[in-house]
């Protein structure tokens, strides 16, 4: 699946590259400097770039798919229960925020505030805690 990402971006990079090329792009817009149109290639490539990230790299399936038990409910956030789905598939702190798209100590917060509110002190009571009141399902990691 990245590898198709990939070259999908690099095919639809060729291609703007090279129409702008063919119209000549300087006489769309006569009056920008040069430096002007690389600053609108580079946003615009940018932009693509992220949609595209955003659009292979996260599966469907590792968004939130469970229910959560409403008599259990810690008071977990979407974030924090984000977080512990991570947490239950066994992905390490920097894992988790490169997934979430967070910084590290943000997964900490989390994690310290998922300690707290399932009133546990280390990850692997989070995740038998999380999945004895429901809040995870492990048959669907």
């Amino acid at each position: 699946m990245k590898l198709k990402a990939i070259i999908a971006y690099g095919a639809i990079a060729a291609i703007v590259v090279i129409v702008l090329d063919f119209v000549k792009f300087k006489y769309i817009l006569r009056d920008i400097n040069p430096e002007v149109y690389t600053l609108i290639l580079a946003v615009f490539f940018i932009t693509f770039g992220v949609y595209i990230t955003r659009t292979f790299f996260l599966k469907k399936e590792e968004r939130l798919n469970w229910k959560i038990n409403p008599e259990h409910d810690p008071g977990l956030s979407k974030r924090e229960l984000e977080v512990l789905h991570e947490l239950v598939k066994g992905r390490s702190n920097n894992e988790i925020a490169e997934v979430l798209f967070i910084s590290l100590p943000t997964v900490k917060t989390h994690i310290s505030n998922i300690y707290s509110k399932l009133d546990v002190q280390r990850r692997t009571q989070a995740i038998q805690k999380a999945i004895s009141m429901n809040l995870v399902n492990p048959t669907k990691v």
